[in-house]
Parts: C-alpha cells; structure tokens; sequence
C-alpha cells in the first residue's frame, strides 16, 4: 500500500460506523419486509451473528424471473455466491449429494442494500420483490 492509499484508508475510518448503521438499516428493512414474502426466503442467522449487508442476499424461488424484474426496473440483482466445488481447482465426484446446497446454489439471489442505496431505490426493490408472480 502506498502513502496516499493509506492516507485515503486511514480517513475512511472516520466513516466506518456511519457507512455500516447504512448497510445493516437498509438490511434489517429488507429481511422484516420479505420474511412472508411468497417465493422469498430470507437468509437466517444466529442471535450472535451480524451482517455488513454490502448486498441484502436470499433464496428466490423464481430467480431468473426476479433478477429480470429488478433489473427492468434499475436495481442490479444478480447470483453472487457459487458453489466452491464447481470450481475448477476441486475434484469432482459424482457421489457428493449436497441437497441443501443445491437448493442453496439454485435460488440465491443478492440485491444492494448499502449506503448508497436510498429511500426511493429501498422502495423500488421492495417494489419487485412483492410482485408475485
């Protein structure tokens, strides 16, 4: 790291808890407004758990259909996690059955939930969220 990305680096931290309180808000109104969404799973975690939400992540039953609705209406959504043993630096082995992790890899589904997305776009992603299909 050079000085000056330090210098930039260092400054950030002025911002830190401000830029994160933005993620998790963005994210606790995402998981409260889709956990009785039909065809939308909230992802779960322990009470000792916490997300930075950098994007609002959940299971979609009808993925291809909602990422083209989000992105019609401007909200990037995609699939962002991949299975670690599609890669190619895994052996394959036609025995592994992961059921869990099919479902999983299946129906994941990530929309942006940081600072930068406000009142208007929250709304918009809600939005297309509870249009059932």
């Amino acid at each position: 790291m050079t000085d000056l990305t330090a210098a930039l680096a260092l400054e950030q931290f002025n911002e830190v808890e401000h830029t994160l309180a933005r993620h998790r808000a963005n994210g606790r109104e995402l998981a409260i407004s889709t956990q009785h969404l039909s065809g939308i799973t909230p992802l779960s975690r322990g009470d000792e758990q916490r997300s930075a939400y950098w994007v609002f992540a959940f299971r979609a039953a009808h993925r291809e259909r909602l990422i083209a609705r989000l992105q019609a209406a401007g909200i990037g959504a995609q699939r962002l996690h991949v299975r670690n043993d599609r890669y190619s630096c895994f052996p394959r082995s036609s025995a592994d059955e992961l059921p869990g992790v099919e479902i999983f890899d299946r129906e994941n589904l990530c929309v942006p939930c940081g600072w930068w997305v406000d009142e208007a776009a929250l709304a918009r992603i809600l939005e297309c969220l509870q249009q059932t299909d």
